[in-house]
């Protein structure tokens, strides 16, 4: 049985060739806007990477917003239940706001 978990969020654009070449990796999807349409971006999302990034060489930029912490709960907590430790990787606090939902979901998991 592992002893710990790794995570990561969707702004990794880990792609299934890559992931396939790696420990397991569970991804958490994002939201997105672009051009007034909501999307999930990440693993079972309704987005592609290649339609993502096509969208953005077109000049339709993405608005991304912040987890929802009960998200990283949904995520986080059956992990945990099992002993598993959890390694989460992502954006710094200087690029994304995304880490203060991680770190909220964390303090309560703790």
């Amino acid at each position: 049985m592992a002893t710990y978990q790794i995570f990561t969020d969707a702004t990794a654009d880990m792609s299934t060739d890559l992931l396939s070449r790696l420990p397991a990796v569970k991804i958490i999807p994002m939201k997105v806007e672009i051009e007034g349409c909501d999307y999930t971006y990440g693993p079972s999302g309704n987005i592609s990477v290649q339609e993502f990034y096509k969208l953005q060489r077109s000049g339709n930029f993405a608005r991304t917003s912040q987890i929802n912490p009960n998200v990283y709960l949904e995520y986080f907590e059956p992990f945990l239940h099992q002993g598993i430790d959890i390694l989460y990787l992502c954006f710094s606090s200087g690029m994304s706001g995304t880490i203060q939902s991680a770190n909220l979901s964390i303090n309560e998991l703790r």
